[in-house]
């Protein structure tokens, strides 16, 4: 089992590469509008012109699609992009902002992460424990500041990262506590 507990502490690195939030709706994302274009040829029989505006059509879908996945990747960030995008030009005005907060909760998820794997590596089992519990605060706590400044509709936003970062976190949690439980049983 500290094996197990050593492969989801050194995997926390690498969840923390995977899209975790979308800075911005898809609502909010600008569309490029597409002037829908239709072609008028009056050598072509109305079959053969419907085929051909429906081809154009289905083009300009394709191309505004594109373009949205694009903007969506643009704006997609994982948890290292989270945690260290905010201290550019940190001041202290930036504390009034709600935005840093979440910032500051994913910088000390990483900082603290460092910790969980040095500490897996030592077999120090208690630290493990309690570092991850306060990894597994810090997430939610990010969430919990964005939910409160924007509301329910940002849920939409948090991607599959997040979610498999929380997933790898409650993982370590139980693991340490049953290897922990294991050894006070044992002694």
């Amino acid at each position: 089992m500290k094996k197990l507990i050593k492969f989801f502490s050194i995997s926390i690195f690498i969840v923390c590469t995977f899209p975790c939030f979308q800075k911005c709706s898809d609502d909010s994302i600008p569309k490029r509008h597409y002037e829908d274009e239709i072609i008028i040829d009056s050598t072509s029989s109305a079959e053969t012109l419907k085929f051909k505006n429906d081809s154009l059509n289905h083009l300009t879908q394709q191309n505004r699609n594109l373009e949205l996945e694009r903007v969506r990747k643009e704006w997609t960030e994982n948890a290292y992009e989270l945690g260290f995008s905010g201290f550019r030009k940190l001041v202290i005005e930036d504390f009034k902002d709600w935005t840093l907060f979440p910032t500051l909760c994913f910088t000390s998820f990483i900082l603290l992460s460092i910790l969980v794997l040095f500490f897996a590596l030592k077999e120090c089992l208690d630290k493990v424990y309690k570092f991850s519990l306060l990894n597994l605060g810090l997430l939610i706590c990010s969430m919990l500041i964005l939910l409160a400044k924007y509301g329910i509709a940002i849920m939409n936003n948090i991607k599959y990262g997040y979610y498999i970062l929380l997933l790898n976190i409650l993982i370590l949690i139980i693991l340490s506590k049953k290897e922990i439980n294991r050894n006070r049983n044992s002694h």
